[in-house]
């Protein structure tokens, strides 16, 4: 018996031809949309970091004054002479070089302006101790925080302990925060904001008087 092969027929050229240029045309597309989008990404990260770099380098002008000790707690007092407020601030204190801790300062500091503040450390031995001092400020760039790296200040410092004023002032503050925080909270919102904004004018006006130098000696 015979038997007839059944006939294989392949894809034609035209055909084949057709499918790699259609495939080749999408392909072609899809990279363009790609780099189109790659390149936005570029070009805003690009300026982004420019303004960033522009602000830190031309507005921001922050520097400490004063630093002592009393106890575990450490007081700074810190000046901002640039054109932008200060969001908050980063305090690197040395006590060697294997040895340091930082204190996040979450306190708003407007242009030209002077404030005092004060935060814990792991020990007085730690702060009586204390030989160097970086500041790292943060300021607000288009809604976000940002670190301006190259603004990092180092001090050389011979931290001594606070005048005792100083501290008495600080814990009557701290009483009258609490007492009037409890007398604002009878009285009308509108009133419990004007007391609050008193509150914290008093506190910096009242710390500057101690920048003139009193506190240990610093050296850039």
């Amino acid at each position: 018996m015979i038997r007839l092969a059944a006939a294989k027929k392949g894809i034609s050229p035209l055909i084949a031809t057709v499918l790699i240029i259609g495939f080749t045309v999408a392909l072609a597309a899809v990279i363009m949309i790609w780099g189109q989008s790659f390149s936005k990404s570029v070009q805003k990260s690009t300026e982004q970091s420019a303004k960033v770099q522009l602000v830190c380098a031309q507005d921001v002008a922050f520097e400490m004054e004063s630093l002592c000790y009393h106890g575990n707690k450490v007081y700074i007092i810190v000046k901002n002479n640039g054109n932008v407020e200060i969001e908050k601030y980063i305090v690197r204190m040395f006590k060697d070089a294997n040895t340091a801790e930082s204190a996040n300062i979450d306190k708003k500091i407007t242009p030209f302006a002077i404030s005092t503040h004060d935060f814990e450390v792991s020990s007085p031995e730690f702060a009586q101790s204390i030989e160097k001092v970086e500041l790292i400020p943060i300021v607000k760039v288009e809604g976000k925080d940002v670190t301006c790296q190259n603004n990092i200040l180092g001090y050389d410092v011979e931290i001594s302990e606070c005048p005792e004023s100083l501290v008495a002032e600080d814990e009557n503050q701290n009483g009258l925060d609490g007492g009037l925080g409890d007398l604002a909270g009878n009285l009308p919102g509108g009133s419990a904001g004007n007391l609050g904004g008193d509150i914290d004018t008093g506190g910096v006006l009242g710390g500057s008087q101690f920048a003139g130098g009193i506190f240990g000696g610093i050296n850039n």
